[in-house]
């Protein structure tokens, strides 16, 4: 992990939010990327088989992609970054609670939501074990854990191709015609991108206390550049 100390920890991680925004994704003039995100978002939702009398956190929430498409008796989203919580406010979405907070220090008592979403975020805190910790606390007993991860060997692998044969940045610009300027860098770990993440690594992180009962691969199960579980805490 690279060597970041808790104090700067924040204003790093708003640094890298800024430099590599997460909603850029869902905007991106590439298609194969939108694609992606779109149908990770999906799949998040269709895991969670969300019914209109739970609570929900999303923690780790950012601009509010995924909390934009929930309903339910009450949600709260919270982030660390304050840039992120800003264009979730400018979504107006009337019927979530969206609230500034560390996810490995949660500030709900325990086992107080039926459902927890954590897309994409455990790569990016300083320690994904406690983070997961939190979550676990404030999670009521059987709840469901949905997560997604980057499968970063896959995606390393793929990058590391299209550099070779020099079409990387042909794919994707450092600034494209349409005017983004999201950069998605030759590897993710060398920037926001804290831990090396897989299947492998998450379900020895989850332990024996919470069951996976399902798993997709996105965008294909034959091609997962990321992966969705659905977890149940035992």
């Amino acid at each position: 992990m690279k060597n970041i100390r808790k104090e700067d920890f924040k204003a790093w991680n708003e640094d890298m939010v800024k430099k590599y925004d997460p909603d850029a994704y869902h905007h991106h003039p590439n298609p194969v990327v939108r694609y992606i995100e779109s149908k990770r978002v999906r799949k998040v939702i269709d895991l969670l088989n969300l019914n209109k009398e739970e609570v929900l956190l999303e923690a780790g929430c950012g601009a509010g992609n995924i909390l934009e498409g929930l309903d339910c008796r009450k949600i709260i989203g919270v982030d660390l970054s304050l840039y992120m919580l800003g264009k979730a406010r400018q979504k107006n979405i009337d019927h979530v609670h969206l609230l500034g907070a560390d996810i490995e220090s949660l500030p709900f008592r325990d086992q107080r939501f039926d459902k927890i979403i954590c897309s994409e975020v455990l790569e990016h805190v300083m320690d994904p074990q406690r983070a997961i910790s939190e979550i676990m606390r404030v999670l009521r007993d059987n709840g469901l854990l949905i997560i997604s991860i980057p499968n970063e060997d896959l995606i390393n692998f793929f990058k590391k191709i299209l550099i070779k044969l020099t079409w990387f940045r042909l794919i994707f610009p450092k600034q494209n015609r349409a005017g983004c300027s999201y950069d998605i860098p030759d590897d993710m770990t060398d920037e926001w991108h804290l831990h090396m993440l897989n299947l492998r690594i998450l379900r020895g992180m989850l332990g024996k206390n919470i069951k996976i009962t399902a798993y997709k691969g996105i965008p294909f199960d034959f091609l997962p550049l990321r992966y969705v579980l659905r977890c149940q805490k035992g």
